[in-house]
């Protein structure tokens, strides 16, 4: 991350984030980061603000460490991914796993419903595999 004009660090979804400077943002600072973020590489913006929730969300567990996310995020860079386009695939996984917890809602526990998106995570195909 590096500090822009504003005073708050920069974001790269190319480069690792810092983890207790990103932790240490606000959540609305995160969010406009990486809205600033997708705007400066010109990337579609068609539903940025929940596109950007996941980044937040998805940065958030790679800097306190979670295993399945830092792993996947690992293995999918190892095998060619780019950064970016390995927490575009996690946030895939994420989002579909958010749909089937808002259509079972009130049926499924929150320690389930992590247990199959860690399971999902680890199992996640590299772009090799999905083709």
């Amino acid at each position: 991350m590096r500090p822009p004009a504003d005073g708050l660090p920069g974001y790269d979804a190319d480069q690792p984030t810092d983890p207790a400077a990103w932790l240490a943002c606000a959540p609305t600072d995160k969010l406009r980061l990486v809205v600033a973020f997708h705007a400066r590489q010109r990337l579609p913006s068609g539903g940025l603000k929940s596109h950007a929730a996941l980044h937040v969300v998805l940065e958030d567990r790679v800097a306190r460490g979670e295993g399945p996310v830092v792993r996947a995020l690992a293995r999918l860079q190892q095998q060619g991914m780019a950064r970016h386009d390995a927490l575009h695939a996690m946030g895939d996984v994420l989002g579909s796993h958010l749909r089937l917890k808002d259509e079972a809602l009130g049926t499924a526990d929150a320690a389930g419903w992590q247990r199959r998106l860690n399971e999902a995570l680890e199992q996640l195909p590299t772009p090799a595999a999905r083709a």
